[in-house]
């Protein structure tokens, strides 16, 4: 996708990884087993993914620090696959769009430490 198409996506179409395949999944040590492994660790260990404008993701740490990555979701090789084991991992996701302070697209589900029981 192009940076003006993952601009004008609405936070919601994060829920479904499958709408940012691209050409280059798969290629190289993106494999897709390993960047949902990659994805589920990064989730389990952080508070909270955010997803910018840009389709950038970073993540705030469970006790601290802040991981950020120049990967823009749907552009970059290996995304989707990584956004789906942000998405399988429970943590809680928010999607920022201009002119909108972030909209909560998953609250904590289990297996994350934070899922609350019951």
């Amino acid at each position: 996708m192009t940076r003006e198409e993952l601009e004008a996506l609405p936070p919601e179409a994060y829920l479904t990884p499958d709408n940012f395949k691209t050409d280059f999944d798969g290629a190289g040590p993106h494999t897709p087993e390993r960047q949902f492994r990659v994805g589920y660790g990064i989730g389990l260990t952080s508070a909270e993914v955010q997803i910018s404008e840009s389709s950038t993701w970073s993540a705030s740490g469970l006790q601290s620090g802040t991981r950020t990555s120049y990967e823009k979701i749907g552009y970059h090789a290996g995304t989707a696959d990584l956004l789906r084991g942000f998405l399988a991992s429970g943590v809680r996701i928010v999607v920022y769009r201009r002119g909108n302070g972030g909209k909560v697209i998953q609250n904590y589900k289990a297996p994350h430490v934070n899922a609350k029981e019951g």
